[in-house]
């Protein structure tokens, strides 16, 4: 047994911890339906390891299609029919005559007979989505008796099952939305799984799979997805590439603020990347600034692009912390790098992503310090955006943000050439 918090409802009584989940010479075979896998695929790890990367990908293909059709007749259906990016990649592969007949079709629907549904449906020039679009627009005609088995069996191209079900399903149109995004959650996540595998499958070839781990990010259509195809990107050295995706993130989404930083430290990445590309260095050649700004992408976050950077500190430079697995107390505690900068209060800046204002409070008291104290802020090549010097031990300043860019900026209180405390600040 697996359970949570032992001595609350969630762990078994006891009394039901009997012999067949004990070990025993009696095979124990579990319950139809427990724990099923996702899809029926199953490879052998001792087979040739091509042949497992072929099983994968066939079935990832199977997948991905039955996905592209269920996604495409939900988003006809769903708000008057939606138009999103996976909607035009479609449309760039379907015939003009396809759609011409499915306009005329649905003109007239809902009140097709059968007859002239099966004779256009005989014509095979439709996608089977767009035959399955045509007769769920028509549920008086598909209701007719032997239709839906002639769909299934008879028709030039027969629907498959979970289609043949869509049509069903749209008899009682209070279900229907449910059914579909139900198929679209079924494929997509044996999408997902089929990409995890061949992923794994691909690392441990000696042939690079570059191009075919790109398609596979880029055909999931989730921001994951997009992630991972702009690190691949990155990694073939095709930054402008991956910023563009990155850019595009907002696209036909809504972000919240946690997802816009997220996006902005991605960005901050590949821009941090470009230097080095342009001066011809490594992750393994980095000075120490370019450390410090390293540390404050991966500073208070845990997301892909700060995992990716944290990845690189540790790796190279041995700057190493644990995951965030939660438990509780404060995720900065879990920091473990060699940072020399200050931790302390007296470096204040508010609010924290900022729009057109930063409030910067300094505080000087229990810091020993008089004069040549100065307030910057650098982007994160180590350039100085903004500067103002301090001849109060306590106090507050102001930088207009209007016309910065935006960008994540480390603003840093300095005493000649040593640094007291600094903070990150997302604009």
């Amino acid at each position: 047994y697996i359970f949570r918090d032992p001595g609350t409802s969630f762990e078994p009584h006891p009394d039901e911890i009997s012999a067949p989940y004990i070990a025993t010479t009696e095979a124990y075979t579990s319950p139809s339906g427990n724990c099923d896998r996702l899809a029926p695929l199953t490879t052998d790890p001792s087979e040739d390891l091509e042949v497992r990367i072929a099983a994968w990908a066939n079935f990832r293909t199977s997948a991905a299609n039955d996905y592209s059709g269920v996604r495409y007749l939900y988003d006809q259906l769903i708000d008057g029919g939606s138009t999103d990016l996976l909607l035009l990649d479609i449309q760039q592969y379907w015939p003009t005559e396809a759609w011409t007949m499915r306009t005329d079709l649905l003109a007239e629907s809902p009140f097709l007979t059968g007859d002239v549904l099966r004779g256009a449906i005989e014509q095979n020039i439709m996608p089977q989505a767009m035959v399955a679009e045509v007769c769920i627009a028509n549920p008086d005609a598909t209701r007719q008796e032997g239709f839906v088995e002639w769909l299934r069996t008879e028709a030039p191209d027969p629907l498959p099952e979970h289609m043949i079900e869509q049509i069903i399903a749209s008899w009682d149109q209070l279900t229907y939305r449910f059914m579909l995004e139900q198929t679209m959650g079924k494929h997509h996540a044996e999408m997902t799984w089929a990409t995890n595998e061949l992923l794994e499958l691909w690392q441990s070839d000696t042939t690079v799979h570059s191009d075919s781990t790109l398609a596979v990010w880029s055909t999931l259509y989730t921001v994951a997805g997009d992630y991972g195809a702009a690190l691949t990107h990155v990694e073939r050295e095709e930054l402008t590439q991956a910023q563009q995706l990155i850019e595009d993130l907002e696209v036909g989404r809504r972000m919240n603020a946690r997802q816009e930083a997220e996006q902005q430290r991605m960005l901050d990445l590949i821009g941090f990347v470009d230097v080095l590309a342009n001066d011809e260095r490594d992750m393994s050649e980095l000075s120490g600034v370019e450390l410090a700004q390293l540390e404050d992408l991966t500073e208070d976050a845990y997301d892909r692009p700060a995992t990716w950077a944290q990845n690189i500190l540790c790796f190279h430079y041995g700057v190493c912390r644990p995951p965030l697995t939660g438990g509780g107390g404060d995720p900065k505690a879990l920091f473990l790098g060699n940072s020399q900068r200050s931790k302390n209060t007296a470096l204040l800046v508010y609010p924290n992503p900022a729009a057109d204002f930063v409030a910067i409070d300094h505080d000087l008291r229990n810091s020993g310090v008089v004069g040549d104290a100065r307030l910057i802020a650098t982007d994160i090549s180590g350039r100085i955006i903004w500067s103002t010097e301090i001849n109060t031990p306590q106090g507050q300043r102001i930088w207009d943000l209007r016309s910065t860019a935006p960008g994540t900026y480390t603003v840093s209180l300095q005493v000649g050439q040593r640094t007291l405390a600094s903070q990150r600040l997302v604009h």
